[in-house]
C-alpha cells in the first residue's frame, strides 16, 4: 500500500448524507423546474438540500453567495435557468 492509501478515510455517514442531500435538490429540479425556470429566468441559481440557496446575474455571483451562506460548492447544483430552453434537434 502506498502512503496516501495508508491515510485514506472513508467517512459512510458523510457521503450518505451528501447523496440525500443531491437527492433532494435532484427532486427539487425534477419537480418544480418549469415553476423555477419561471421564477429565476435569465438567472443563475444555487441550490443546496432541496432548496435554492443563491441566486444572481453570474455565476461567479451564485458562487460567491454559496460561500457566504456557508453552502458547500462541491455538494450545490448551479444552473442558468432559462423559461424556454434551446430544443436539441438531432439528425440522422
Amino acid at each position: 500500500m502506498t502512503e496516501d492509501a495508508d491515510r485514506l478515510v472513508i467517512d459512510e455517514s458523510r457521503i450518505a448524507e451528501t447523496l440525500r442531500s443531491f437527492g433532494e435538490t435532484a427532486r427539487l429540479l425534477s419537480s418544480d423546474g418549469a415553476r423555477l425556470a419561471e421564477m429565476y429566468s435569465g438567472k443563475w441559481i444555487g441550490l443546496h438540500t432541496g432548496a435554492v440557496r443563491a441566486t444572481g446575474d453570474s455565476i461567479e455571483e451564485v458562487l460567491a453567495a454559496l460561500d457566504a451562506g456557508g453552502w458547500s460548492r462541491q455538494e450545490a447544483v448551479v444552473r442558468f435557468m432559462e423559461k424556454d430552453p434551446p430544443a436539441l434537434i438531432l439528425c440522422h
